[in-house]
């Protein structure tokens, strides 16, 4: 490796992290010019290089490293200016050629008012709280970038209300400019997939500049707070014609077509193509079977042209954010907004917060806990996965890792309770609002949360302690609030939001342990911005491994680029191979899968 080589190699696994760190500071104002992020950037990006170990015999040159420096600073800088433009054009053309006046106190206090979330201020003390794990820092970019695309989102919907007509489809005055998703994840999935569609929806909107609207249908809207100050997101069932009413919508099949026919005329004339080329106002972009976008829309042309289509819906039950980093004009913003990479995190503590129904809840569990409690295991537990062996293998892990006392009990009876016990009696034992369950002790405090449709593991982890005390006197407490037995998957709001408290209580712990091939455990994970432990259910000598990434799972993605009229060289490449921080899923998940590795 030659020398400006490892300079680049140097810098740039370090300046981004110095932008943010810049951003960060207490005095950084949006409105202000990142020229100034890009000089004090570049000064610290100097300081991290020199301090820097440098294999001896190699000479670099100070001009280089300045040169590399500066560029990749002015990159990155660069991309997030660029963003707040478009975002700032976009609201101001929205507004009728005028800037958009900000919220009156008045009108911001009745806002919150009609609009109350008590999770927005207490999650991240909650979160701050916990003893052993080292809380996300907050982008203050991504905040700055927010902040603008609230004021886009508001005077959008403020000039355009929601009910819209089937017309609107077609004629893009009516609109006023603003351009829209319509995002409306699966209702017959589980909660935490369609968590999922919401959180890639939000990112996607930001980056494109348009205006996030959620299909009530998929009852996410219901169980979480508005995330925009002063506007709306939820888009009411019957007020807009969606794919039940296709002559409004152009497929993705006439999409592509339209795209295909304008790059063959454009290639015989030898003509540039405009950016909104395609007269088509109304596109639903989902693939044959509508799990999750089609191969295309992850492609840098496919993008130009969706620039001049007003309404766009996604639908689906698959978290295909990941992707979104193949798509070269996105992956600078995100790299530039987020280096750390940890998008997700940023969504679900931004935009998906928990309604207030489901925070009181969470708050009613953290009350009746012990007040002295020094650590917090989360267990998640799939129907699918309730078998004696698994059971045996999660408490190993805990034990082994040290997330559990020791207690006595040999490891080959680990399971000997749960073997001996009478399943329906425990059901029928038990309350089906919660089971709290406290050992004596008084040195350390150790609690427990399960997060199970059954109980059979909480009562089989129970008959452990109460059999073998831990020998230092250490407090155990066990905890599990659902006993539905079954998923019903109906788009019912109680067990959605039942579902949501249960994925906050463990993103809330310092540390969970899941299974693979689990949404919950998936999202619970990126909130809480954990490296879970993940079971081995393949490998029972292994039992668990520390997982790479708070990422969740891809789990079907495009794996291979299909891009007829980008890059050739990047046509039908691995996604993983063009962004080498996208990676297979863990092992145990779905083979096919990718995520982002994020960086703690």
């Amino acid at each position: 490796m030659g020398a400006k080589e490892l300079v680049i190699l140097l810098v740039c696994s370090t300046v981004l992290v110095c932008i943010e760190l810049v951003l960060n500071t207490k005095d950084f104002n949006p409105q202000a010019d990142f020229q100034d992020v890009v000089k004090q950037a570049g000064m610290q990006v100097g300081a991290a290089a020199s301090r820097s170990a440098v294999p001896a015999g190699v000479l670099i040159s100070e001009a280089a490293a300045s040169e590399v420096q500066q560029t990749d600073s002015v990159m990155a800088a660069g991309a997030l200016k660029d963003l707040t433009r478009k975002l700032r054009e976009a609201a101001f053309r929205a507004n009728g050629g005028k800037p958009v006046e900000p919220l009156t106190e008045t009108v911001r206090n009745e806002w919150h008012k009609n609009n109350p979330c008590m999770s927005r201020e207490k999650l991240p003390l909650r979160y701050a709280a916990r003893k052993f794990v080292k809380d996300l820092n907050v982008s203050a970019a991504w905040d700055a970038v927010f902040r603008e695309y609230e004021i886009l989102h508001r005077t959008c919907t403020t000039k355009v209300q929601l009910n819209i007509s089937h017309s609107d489809l077609h004629e893009r005055d009516t609109t006023s400019g603003c351009d829209y998703l319509v995002c409306e994840p699966m209702v017959n999935a589980g909660l935490g997939n369609r968590i999922l569609v919401a959180a890639s929806c939000m990112i996607y909107a930001v980056l494109t500049q348009r205006v996030l609207l959620l299909h009530s249908s998929s009852l996410v809207a219901e169980v979480t707070c508005e995330p925009f100050e002063g506007s709306s997101w939820k888009m009411n069932e019957g007020s807009i014609g969606l794919p039940a009413v296709p002559k409004f919508w152009a497929s993705t099949d006439q999409f592509l077509s339209a795209v295909d026919s304008s790059m063959g005329r454009s290639v015989l004339k030898d003509t540039v193509i405009p950016n909104r080329a395609i007269q088509l106002h109304a596109i639903d972009f989902t693939a044959e079977m509508p799990i999750h976008p089609d191969k295309r829309f992850f492609c840098s042309t496919e993008q130009n042209f969706l620039r001049g289509v007003t309404w766009l819906h996604l639908t689906g039950n698959n978290y295909f954010l990941p992707e979104l980093f193949v798509i070269p004009i996105f992956r600078t913003a995100l790299e530039a907004l987020f280096p750390t990479r940890m998008v997700l995190t940023h969504m679900l503590r931004y935009s998906i917060l928990p309604g207030d129904a489901v925070w009181q809840r969470v708050e009613q569990v953290h009350t009746m806990q012990p007040d002295r409690t020094d650590r917090r295991l989360g267990v998640q537990i799939p129907t699918d996965q309730q078998f004696e062996e698994t059971h045996a293998l999660i408490k190993q892990c805990a034990l082994d890792n040290g997330m559990l006392p020791q207690h006595g009990l040999a490891a080959s009876d680990l399971n000997t309770s749960l073997q001996s016990t009478n399943h329906s009696s425990i059901e029928e034992s038990i309350p089906a609002v919660q089971s709290f369950i406290e050992f004596p002790g008084n040195v350390n405090r150790t609690t427990v949360f399960i997060a199970s449709l059954y109980h059979n593991f909480e009562v089989s982890l129970r008959s452990d302690y109460l059999r073998n005390a831990p020998a230092n006197g250490e407090n155990v407490t066990v905890v599990q609030l659902s006993n539905r037995l079954e998923q019903t998957l109906n788009g019912a709001r109680d067990e959605d939001e039942q579902e949501l408290t249960e994925i906050i209580l463990l993103s809330l712990c310092d540390d969970i342990i899941v299974i693979p091939i689990s949404e919950l455990g998936g999202v619970a994970k990126a909130y809480g911005a954990l490296l879970p432990w993940v079971i081995e259910t393949q490998s029972i000598d292994v039992g668990c491994v520390r997982g790479p990434t708070v990422d969740a799972c891809y789990s079907t993605p495009s794996r291979y680029l299909s891009c007829p009229y980008d890059d050739p060289e990047l046509h039908g490449r691995s996604v993983v191979d063009v962004v080498p921080y996208l990676k297979d899923c863990f092992p145990g998940e779905i083979p096919s899968g990718i995520q982002v590795m994020t960086v703690q």
